[in-house]
Order: structure tokens, then C-alpha cells, then sequence
């Protein structure tokens, strides 16, 4: 096993699109840095009456889709680009056994998904309150530091779990262009869709759509986080299944 950590360790550093990817992610901290300095300035200048209206989401959870789709990519083609290749052969035929090779890939893309997770919500998040100071803008600059720690690692859990579920896709589809516009549409298409439902579906939708889950957990929902295994043991589960039963070719 370690063996087959080491080279997918090894695979998923000589992939060119793996440093664009976390590029993006890292790059999103200066992008929220950025949004919470033109946040303040805009405070700064209003009137006190206009100052109780102003509405200032936390930066790290207004940038998470864009940093949840790269994770989710960066999952998608740590497997593709291996059927697009060919390598996924040499690499089978060298381990023949494919659920090891597949855990070692599940270890090795969960933990770079984690920690550029993590350093992504914990950047973005002590920039911009590092930023805006003091100024009390609501709704998201009100809570204390160690209120919104569980939201910052609850998230960065769930951006772990939308690249293994990226990784599922890619397995199971054998195709980066299917698997990411797979994955948009779980991060993007479906919850848009779920406003849409009647009342009271659509609540209840919402709160186990993927993107809504980190909220939820973190408030105790049991649900979304059965929701939250769900997503992944469905997308490993099935790509599991038919890595063992269909030629890799």
C-alpha cells in the first residue's frame, strides 16, 4: 500500500493541471481579499442610515463554488487523464489489484483536496476579517472567530467529499467532459433546480443539496450529513463496482 500511495503521490504532482487547479483555489484567497477591500471602502463611504442596509457575505462562502468546482476537477482528472493517456494500463499492470490502487488514489486526492480546502477557507476567511476590522458589516462579519471555526472545517470536510465524488465520476464515466459537467451539475445545475420546487419540497431539498450541506452539519443536521456520505459512498461505490467488472480499455 504505500507503494501505491507513493506513485499516485508521484502521478498526481506530474500532472501539469493539478498546479493550475490549486493555483486557482490559492489564488482565490487574493480574490476574496480583494472583495472584502472593496467591501469596507463601500462601507466606509456610505451614510449611517445606508450603513444598517449594507449586506456583506463572509468571502470564503461567497468564493466556494468556484474553489468546491476545483477541488471537484482536480478529482475528475487525476483519474481521466490516465484513460486519456493510456497509463491507466501500466498502472493496472503493474497493480493488478484495483481496489488498492483505487484506495491509494482516493487517500492521495482526498488529502491534497483537504488541505488546499483548508488553507483556501482559513486564508479567505483571516483576510477578510483582517480587513475589515472592526466594521460591523452583516451579515457576515458579526459572529466572533471561534463561532465561525466548525463552519471553516465542516466546509472543508464537504470540499473533500466533492473530490472524491469528482473522482467517482471520473472513474465511472472514463471522461473529463462528462464527469465535470456531472459535477456541475450536482454543485450548480440541481440546487438552482430545487427553488423551484413547490413548497415545502423545496426547503427540504435545498438543505441536502451538496452545496448547502456544510451549513447544515454544522448546526447538527443529521440528515445532511447522511446526505453528505450518501454523495460519497454512491459516487466511489459505483466507480468501485465497475473498475472491477469492465475492461480498462
Amino acid at each position: 500500500m504505500r507503494n501505491s500511495l507513493a506513485a499516485e503521490w508521484l502521478k498526481i504532482r506530474s500532472v501539469r493541471s493539478t498546479y493550475w487547479i490549486l493555483a486557482v483555489v490559492i489564488g482565490s484567497v487574493l480574490l476574496g481579499a480583494c472583495l472584502a477591500w472593496l467591501g469596507a471602502r463601500g462601507w466606509d463611504e456610505l451614510s449611517p442610515d445606508r450603513r444598517t442596509r449594507f449586506q456583506a457575505p463572509a468571502m470564503e462562502q461567497a468564493i466556494l463554488p468556484l474553489a468546491q468546482l476545483c477541488v471537484a476537477v482536480l478529482g475528475v482528472l487525476a483519474i481521466t487523464s490516465e484513460y486519456t493517456t493510456g497509463t491507466i494500463t501500466s498502472s493496472l499492470t503493474v497493480r493488478p489489484q484495483r481496489m488498492r490502487l483505487a484506495a491509494a488514489k482516493i487517500v492521495v486526492v482526498g488529502s491534497v483536496a483537504l488541505v488546499a480546502g483548508l488553507v483556501f477557507l482559513f486564508g479567505t476567511f483571516g483576510a477578510a476579517r483582517w480587513i475589515v476590522g472592526d466594521r460591523p458589516l452583516s451579515p457576515g462579519y458579526t459572529t466572533s472567530v471561534s463561532e465561525e471555526i466548525p463552519m471553516l472545517l465542516v466546509t472543508g470536510l464537504v470540499m473533500t467529499a466533492t473530490a472524491l465524488i469528482g473522482l467517482g465520476f471520473g472513474v465511472m464515466l472514463r471522461s473529463a467532459a462528462g464527469a465535470i459537467s456531472a459535477v456541475v451539475t450536482l454543485l450548480l445545475f440541481l440546487p438552482m433546480v430545487s427553488r423551484f420546487v413547490p413548497q415545502p419540497w423545496d426547503v427540504r431539498l435545498s438543505s441536502v443539496m451538496l452545496p448547502n450541506l456544510a451549513e447544515h452539519i454544522t448546526h447538527g443536521s443529521w440528515a445532511a450529513a447522511t446526505a453528505l456520505v450518501l454523495y460519497v459512498a454512491g459516487a466511489l461505490g459505483g466507480a468501485a463496482i465497475l473498475l472491477k467488472r469492465r475492461d480498462i480499455a
